[in-house]
């Protein structure tokens, strides 16, 4: 019997490397972007910023918490995904920004 209040397996932690690691490491993104889908990601406000990082990537803009901060707001996006202290705390919630592919890996694995 399915248990309607169970969550899909997922890994929030993954989710906020990866995109922190994103943000540190700008000049990684064309690289990094391709390793995880947008339907990957469980938590509909990182598939939100993960859209913005896309865009921004495919507009040549770098990416780090200043530019996505104002992509956000110009968007009006920022206080839909948690406002600047999200994207802040997703900034510092980087273990190890070097692991990006493992992050990727982990979300990849827990969304399949």
């Amino acid at each position: 019997m399915n248990d309607p209040t169970r969550l899909p397996p997922y890994s929030q932690d993954a989710e906020v490397a990866y995109l922190g690691a994103l943000l540190v490491q700008p000049a990684k993104a064309g690289e990094w972007l391709k390793l995880v889908s947008r339907e990957a990601f469980y938590l509909v406000d990182h598939q939100i910023i993960y859209d913005v990082l896309l865009k921004m990537h495919a507009d040549g803009i770098p990416a780090d918490v200043v530019t996505l901060r104002d992509e956000l707001e110009k968007r009006q996006l920022l206080d839909e995904i948690g406002g600047w202290e999200y994207v802040g705390q997703i900034v510092s919630s980087v273990p190890a920004s070097d692991n990006a592919d493992q992050y990727a890996r982990i979300i990849n694995d827990k969304h399949h």
